[in-house]
């Protein structure tokens, strides 16, 4: 079995995620990466788009 990319049992930073992109378009070359913006911080929000069908649905999480 495979190791896992993104480890959901940890404190979760921007960092993290960054390096957990990074790690996905590894193993997922067909990944589109960008970027949508920056946030207030200055930080670059990225997107990960999956596939190219007709239909878009959107996904997202913030910190609470």
């Amino acid at each position: 079995m495979k190791e896992k990319i993104v480890l959901t049992n940890q404190k979760y930073h921007y960092k993290r995620l960054q390096q957990d992109i990074i790690e996905l378009k590894k193993e997922y070359p067909f990944l589109e990466i960008g970027s949508i913006g920056k946030s207030v911080l200055k930080k670059e929000i990225p997107y990960i788009k999956i596939g190219n069908g007709s239909k878009q649905i959107l996904y997202h999480a913030r910190n609470t």
